[in-house]
């Protein structure tokens, strides 16, 4: 580790001294990722501040039966947990949510019934999805 730090091309503050590599908790870096995932980490940091978790939530309620209809689900048990209406539920009362899952998971439906409520609660708002790949991509488009 002490070579890494002495290392003329290896900066351990990003900020006062630009070098091709950065070294931070452990990790080296290049300099450009280190920089994305720094800019990502702060736009994600300031959604999540600015959340209005009380208004969704009380806008989820106001919309509660369009909810239900949508997301009523007859296959699951009584007491089985829909954990695509989780994720939808607090999709919608969070600012920011990561959805993942394997082939076949119901990742693009939980994105088509999520967008679906919160079209119903705010008409005018604009939204950003991102997919990991083109196909993922192709699909979100379809629903």
């Amino acid at each position: 580790m002490e070579y890494l730090q002495n290392n003329p091309y290896i900066s351990t503050d990003a900020r006062k001294n630009l070098q091709p590599f950065i070294l931070a908790n452990n990790k080296i870096y290049l300099q450009r990722y280190f920089y994305y995932e720094t800019i990502i980490i702060e736009k994600i940091y300031t959604l999540i501040l600015n959340s209005n978790i009380d208004r969704n939530k009380n806008l989820l309620i106001e919309n509660a039966g369009f909810v239900k209809n949508l997301l009523d689900n007859n296959d699951l048990d009584n007491n089985q947990i829909s954990w695509q209406m989780v994720a939808i539920i607090s999709a919608v009362i969070n600012n920011f949510t990561i959805i993942t899952g394997g082939p076949g998971t119901g990742k693009t439906t939980t994105i088509a019934k999520f967008l679906s409520i919160v079209f119903k609660m705010f008409p005018d708002i604009s939204i950003a999805l991102a997919a990991p790949t083109g196909k993922a991509a192709a699909r979100m488009n379809q629903s």
